[in-house]
């Protein structure tokens, strides 16, 4: 069956790849929308030491109590009734959903809290994130500032290389296919592989869209701010992103490892898993109404790594508006990409989320891993992908 899955894929690129339009001499070839939907999952297929979401929020007590730049998070853990115990997923949505409220509602104060070193707390709690992620030695920063120092395997660079060079222009429209990338994720995992595939030898700086526009990329300001049609390609990160920095005037991207906000401990900008999910931050305003959008606009969205979590509500509707109707369903087609085994459950999830794509639905429970060689075996009986 998989091998079906994997063959239903090729024929769909295949039949939106200008390439084959063109040899076909249509004379109009429309530009269509194919989205990675990717979350926790998507780099542990790339690097199997990547951690997982709960992983990535267990602490023990000394990570935090014996680590001065910890200071308040400690004090406001001990507040919390947590003295010397460790930390698991539970209790750190339990720990930062309590920190929320306080933020949120000045008279939940405790007698010697106050906005100011609650501010410091959510910081702290950001900074321990991300130092963690750092401390695993799986942040890929770049090298200099010219490109990421991550290695792809080979069948995952072959794939995405192949389905990210299907774009021109003809007769002075975009054609063909476009990607999107949208990600639960905070690592640089998928500006790692726009970067390997990218025909720019200079510059880590891929013509990319992030829901908005930063004020400066490593240091510098961009070389570009506005973009055609054609030559973007949007990356949204739904909770945040290690490089994301938010300097009052806007937003600064920097994959710098000793830039100058980490030196200050200045967080950035991450959305931590919370026991009510809260999504009214300025950056998450800003970017979901792009992710919607590109929602709407898909045409094949494949789904690689995303467990469909409980408290990510807000998330699950965002999926809703891949196909709002059963019109909009003819169309549209889903894969979904995991090393699950319940087959199930997982078309249960999906089917909660996007009610209307059931015709359209494929699951691969193999692992995004055995996609990608599958998906070069099949395309390579009857054409070569591309360079």
């Amino acid at each position: 069956m998989e091998e079906c899955i994997v063959q239903t894929f090729v024929d769909k690129i295949d039949e939106m790849d200008y390439h084959s339009r063109i040899s076909r001499e249509e004379r109009i070839i429309p530009l269509y929308n194919v989205t990675f939907f990717v979350g926790a999952g998507f780099p542990k297929s790339i690097n199997n030491e990547f951690p997982s979401g709960d992983d990535l929020f267990k602490f023990d007590n000394s990570d935090i109590r014996l680590v001065d730049k910890y200071d308040e998070l400690s004090t406001f853990c001990r507040y919390c009734g947590m003295m010397n115990t460790s930390i698991d997923l539970n209790k750190f949505k339990s720990v930062y959903y309590r920190l929320q409220l306080m933020m949120r509602n000045p008279f939940l104060h405790g007698r010697f809290w106050d906005s100011s070193n609650l501010m410091q707390v959510d910081n702290q709690f950001r900074l321990l994130v991300k130092d963690k992620l750092d401390k695993s030695n799986l942040l890929k920063y770049v090298d200099g500032n010219t490109h990421f120092n991550q290695n792809l395997p080979e069948p995952i660079y072959h794939f995405f290389n192949d389905i990210l060079h299907r774009v021109t222009e003809h007769h002075g429209a975009p054609a063909g296919i476009r990607n999107n990338f949208l990600t639960t994720n905070y690592d640089f995992m998928v500006e790692s592989i726009l970067d390997a595939c990218s025909y720019d030898t200079e510059n880590c700086g891929i013509n990319t869209y992030r829901g908005f526009t930063p004020n400066l990329i490593n240091g510098s300001k961009s070389r570009i701010s506005t973009f055609e049609n054609q030559n973007v390609i949007p990356v949204i990160k739904l909770n945040g992103g290690a490089e994301i920095y938010d300097n009052d005037s806007g937003y600064v991207l920097d994959y710098r490892k000793d830039n100058d906000f980490s030196t200050h401990g200045i967080a950035p900008e991450l959305i931590l898993p919370c026991q009510e999910q809260s999504y009214s931050s300025r950056y998450f305003q800003t970017i979901f109404p792009k992710a919607v959008r590109i929602l709407q606009e898909t045409d094949v969205l494949v789904i690689i790594g995303y467990s469909f979590p409980e408290e990510d509500g807000l998330v699950k509707f965002l999926l809703s508006q891949f196909a709002e109707s059963e019109c909009d369903a003819l169309t549209k087609h889903l894969f979904y990409i995991t090393k699950e085994s319940d087959v199930d459950s997982l078309r249960t999830k999906i089917m909660d989320a996007c009610p209307f794509i059931k015709d359209n639905l494929r699951i691969y429970n193999k692992g995004f891993g055995s996609f990608v060689k599958e998906y070069y075996d099949v395309y390579s009986r009857w054409r070569r992908p591309c360079d």
